[in-house]
């Protein structure tokens, strides 16, 4: 029992010695357009990480969100024959809904040059939406940069990815699924103990 202990012990150590934990958080712009359709996602996600060796890290985000959908509406035929509602050409109608969100993921970094480096985030996300909208869960891998200036700070920038989408809506259900770098921008900033 006393050599187990000590082993678990001297494994804790070991992971410690190397070990570099962070604190911090990112904020998120997306905006998106179809058509007369545009979407923009606000989101603030505070994170905790801990660095395993120099390549793999694990970590954690808590995120809080909003999204605001507009449509600028044009007289429509086929409502008018319905009896859908109308609203006068060119006027921006739309919803807001708030989430909350978890998102454990692990970071490999690639490539190191100085205090710059380039890794590539795993992970899973679950999406909570406000007003009984429903769920998301997200799997995916996104590309980012890290520029350290000192020690104990870091500088963080993801774009784009590769990744799957499921929603559970009250109203229906859909996935997706999405490759390239588009205009989803993450910016974090850590601290490093």
């Amino acid at each position: 029992m006393k050599k187990i202990f000590m082993m678990a012990v001297m494994a804790v150590a070991a992971l410690s010695a190397n070990a570099q934990v962070w604190v911090g958080g990112s904020f998120a712009l997306d905006f998106s357009s179809n058509g007369n359709d545009n979407m923009t996602t606000f989101e603030i996600a505070p994170e905790v990480g801990y660095n395993l060796t120099d390549k793999w890290a694990v970590a954690v985000a808590l995120g809080f969100g909003t999204s605001n959908n507009s449509v600028v509406n044009r007289w429509d035929e086929a409502a008018i024959a319905t009896g859908s509602e109308l609203t006068v050409a060119g006027q921006k109608t739309g919803e807001s809904m708030n989430y909350f969100k978890i998102a454990p993921y692990a970071r490999f970094t690639f490539a190191k040059w100085g205090n710059v480096s380039v890794f590539a985030d795993g992970g899973v996300g679950f999406k909570v939406f406000s007003h009984d909208r429903g769920n998301q869960i997200n799997v995916g891998i996104n590309p980012g940069i890290a520029y350290t200036p000192t020690e104990k700070v870091s500088l963080v920038a993801r774009v784009g990815g590769i990744g799957y989408q499921k929603n559970s809506e009250k109203h229906g259900d859909g996935s997706k699924f999405g490759i390239g770098l588009d205009n989803k921008i993450n910016f974090a900033v850590y601290y490093n103990f």
